[in-house]
């Protein structure tokens, strides 16, 4: 029969046999596919949809003095769990998502990059609210996490504070 060394030549060298997957994967169905395309247009944005953010802060500025739209920088640390719950009992809240629509949200570390040395960010988990030129208006540090209502309360008052007051009537 020869020894295990000419078996395995035999087999193409690598001592074992491969095997058919025992599970093949379905086809994809024509709703599965449609749910696909609904889920990432609700992750690119559009009205109704999920908030759009920026990583970078250039963008983000250029972005609001395009559309005169004032910007919300928020200076995070990535891996904290204030971070997580800031997003998800927060920034994902529909509240909250009904008043970010209005800006231009950039999300920043906290510790690098000049924007933190700019305005002075030394700590995670702030949110600094400015006019469409870039220049502050109020901060709020969200740690520990604020309530929904009261992030949307604040973002309502600072976006009410930078409004022309000449504004056009339509």
């Amino acid at each position: 029969m020869g020894d295990v060394g000419e078996r395995n030549e035999r087999r193409g060298g690598h001592g074992f046999e491969p095997r058919a997957n025992p599970r093949p994967r379905p086809a994809a169905r024509g709703t599965d596919l449609a749910l696909a395309a609904l889920l990432m247009g609700a992750l690119w944005g559009g009205p109704g949809c999920a908030v759009q953010w920026t990583l970078s802060f250039e963008d983000g500025l250029r972005r609001a003095q395009d559309t005169g739209r004032p910007i919300l920088l928020y200076f995070k640390d990535w891996s904290s769990s204030q971070h997580r719950d800031m997003v998800v009992q927060v920034l994902q809240s529909p509240v909250v998502a009904k008043e970010l629509h209005e800006c231009v949200n950039v999300e920043l570390l906290y510790n690098w990059g000049p924007e933190a040395v700019r305005y002075g960010i030394t700590t995670p988990q702030v949110c600094i609210f400015c006019r469409p030129d870039g220049t502050e208006i109020d901060r709020l540090h969200v740690n520990p996490v604020p309530a929904p209502e009261r992030f949307a309360d604040w973002l309502r008052r600072c976006a009410e504070s930078w409004r022309p007051t000449t504004q056009a009537v339509r």
